[in-house]
């Protein structure tokens, strides 16, 4: 167990060193960083702990920072600071120990899960043979456009309106018919070139391994908080792909709303199944008033990649340096 104490130990000092930085990016320079660098930004904390134990592992990196001070340790102040951060961090990590075991248990079984999930719907529905609504045929269209494979579609009865991507390799568009009865032909096409803009940029497989990070950190406090930042970008992004399809952003901001007034009863299942079916992530009223305003901009600034990487080097060079010196 004791190899897993720099994890959590980079874990535990890590999140709360980068949260404020990004933070603090994020409210600088929202408009000229552009929400594809907000994005990366916002899955650094999640990821920054796991390749910083991968590089003190793959280095042989200790507490004693022998690489950077020497065999003798560091001196004077920043040494003392350095050998009580590490007994703190090391009594922390023992006690976070079992914690960690148990969301790691937790974590993985919702991840596997997800994906068992998915198998039995496409059992129990099979996939859509005939073009209910032009259903496939728009798909086609729009994953031709999109430059991707179009992905197999699969049309449930669950009692909630949902439109979401599952799988890992093998992406599947999965509609519930209470939504499609809902929408009419404009905010349709507008739903499915959103799901088809998830299936461009890979959020299938990015979205499953972020909600097993953030599992796995929840005992850090602040993982939820990173997911949601995240999670919010992720669907602006899909949103303004979808426009970039020939989607009405009207239509998908109206297909929203009547989205959600179908989610409401069910929105309390999101943690227990959030790796498989995304309820209630339009989130609560003002971040879906914050993605429709987004939606309906007259124009999306890609951002600056100038900014976007002195925003991402400050992060990465001054929480992994302090990681790696400290702990």
């Amino acid at each position: 167990m004791s190899k897993l104490h720099p994890l959590l130990i980079y874990a535990a000092f890590g999140l709360p060193i980068t949260v404020p930085v990004v933070l603090f990016w994020h409210r600088l320079s929202d408009k000229k960083l552009g929400r594809v660098w907000l994005e990366r930004l916002w899955l650094t904390p999640l990821l920054l702990p796991f390749v910083i134990y991968g590089i003190s592992m793959f280095f042989q990196l200790n507490r004693s920072c022998v690489l950077v001070a020497g065999p003798e340790g560091i001196a004077g102040w920043p040494g003392r600071l350095q050998s009580w951060l590490c007994q703190a961090g090391t009594a922390l990590a023992v006690i976070l120990t079992p914690l960690f075991l148990i969301a790691l248990v937790v974590g993985v079984v919702k991840a596997g899960a997800a994906l068992i999930l998915t198998r039995r719907l496409i059992n129990r529905y099979g996939y859509l043979q005939e073009d209910y609504r032009g259903i496939l045929s728009k798909v086609n269209y729009l994953a031709n456009t999109a430059g991707i494979k179009p992905p197999a579609v699969i049309l449930t009865d669950l009692p909630l309106g949902q439109a979401f991507i599952s799988g890992f390799w093998q992406p599947v568009l999965i509609l519930s018919r209470p939504l499609v009865v809902e929408l009419d032909e404009e905010e349709l096409t507008a739903v499915l070139a959103h799901e088809i803009a998830h299936c461009q940029r890979g959020d299938n497989r990015r979205t499953w391994l972020l909600v097993l990070l953030r599992d796995l950190l929840l005992f850090t406090g602040l993982s939820p908080l990173v997911f949601r930042h995240w999670e919010q970008l992720k669907e602006q992004l899909a949103d303004g792909k979808a426009g970039n399809l020939g989607a009405n952003p009207l239509a998908l901001a109206q297909a929203l709303l009547k989205t959600r007034r179908l989610n409401t009863p069910l929105s309390g299942w999101r943690l227990a199944l959030d790796n498989f079916l995304p309820l209630a992530r339009l989130g609560g009223k003002g971040k879906l008033q914050q993605r429709i305003e987004a939606l309906l901009e007259e124009e999306q600034l890609p951002g600056h990649a100038g900014w976007g990487l002195l925003a991402l080097g400050t992060i990465w060079m001054m929480a992994g340096g302090l990681l790696i010196f400290f702990c």
